[in-house]
């Protein structure tokens, strides 16, 4: 009797900062998809291979990663959950499973992407938020950044802030919002757009740092991203800083996401 293939979608959390981002790397070097795949293969018995809604670098944190995988077996979500989680380890947890749609796919079905980075004005940074944060020294000109942001949203050619080792097909990205608040020390960038270019956050992120300590017309920004040239922008910041709030799909699948206003826990 041939059991029926049924497809999941996971929801996935996990800290970064001693992980390889989430593709398959050479031996030796451990990576998101590496520690869950072997975990649901060894939970439910068979070859299990996921499909990720979006690569994170190494040292990306996540909140809602969501992949998609096909099995026969059968769990019950407790069980999925529970013993996922006891096989993982403490980097990676499972926070939901929903059974869906053959035609479901946790990239394609996305229909918008969210990431928040965040900086510590702390000279010294903190030994609580060293691996969730970048430290600077000089204080961020909040005012400013937020004016040169302005020039990002849309659609637009964003050449200007890819790294080199892209592989995308196309430097065109939509980005929907962009807000930047500050809370005490902490400063945050939250951005949402359709999908993003190979670093293209971090590069963003290292132009506005720019603007702001090198008290640059944030006017500047419009004609970094009109050039299309890699040179002009600010150099890629770390990447520990940043969060992958997961994607967001169309409410009819009933796919759970997570806002930014439902992040209050991380600082």
């Amino acid at each position: 009797m041939i059991k029926e293939v049924k497809k999941y979608a996971l929801g996935l959390e996990y800290i970064g900062t001693n992980l390889k981002g989430w593709q398959r790397q050479k031996k030796g070097q451990t990576t998101v998809q590496d520690i869950v795949e072997k975990s649901l293969s060894k939970f439910l018995d068979q070859k299990i291979t996921t499909t990720c809604s979006g690569r994170t670098d190494s040292g990306v944190h996540a909140l809602n990663q969501t992949v998609h995988f096909e099995t026969s077996k059968s769990r019950t979500d407790e069980s999925f959950l529970k013993g996922l989680n006891s096989l993982m380890g403490p980097q990676v947890k499972a926070i939901w499973i929903k059974k869906v749609d053959k035609d479901f796919s946790a990239r394609f079905s996305a229909i918008k992407r969210r990431y928040r980075y965040v900086i510590e004005e702390r000279s010294t940074g903190s030994v609580f938020s060293s691996n969730y944060s970048l430290s600077v020294q000089k204080k961020i000109n909040v005012s400013k950044l937020k004016k040169a942001s302005k020039f990002l949203i849309g659609e637009n050619n964003f050449s200007s802030f890819r790294s080199s080792s892209c592989q995308s097909h196309s430097p065109f990205r939509n980005i929907e919002s962009i807000k930047i608040s500050r809370k005490g020390e902490f400063i945050f960038f939250d951005i949402t757009g359709n999908a993003f270019l190979h670093n293209m956050i971090r590069i963003i992120m290292g132009t506005l740092i720019m603007i702001s300590d090198d008290n640059l017309n944030p006017d500047i920004m419009k004609k970094i991203l009109a050039a299309k040239d890699r040179n002009l922008a600010g150099k890629t910041i770390t990447s520990k800083g940043l969060f992958y709030f997961g994607p967001e799909y169309p409410k009819e699948m009933k796919i759970p996401c997570i806002n930014f206003e439902h992040s209050s826990f991380i600082f």
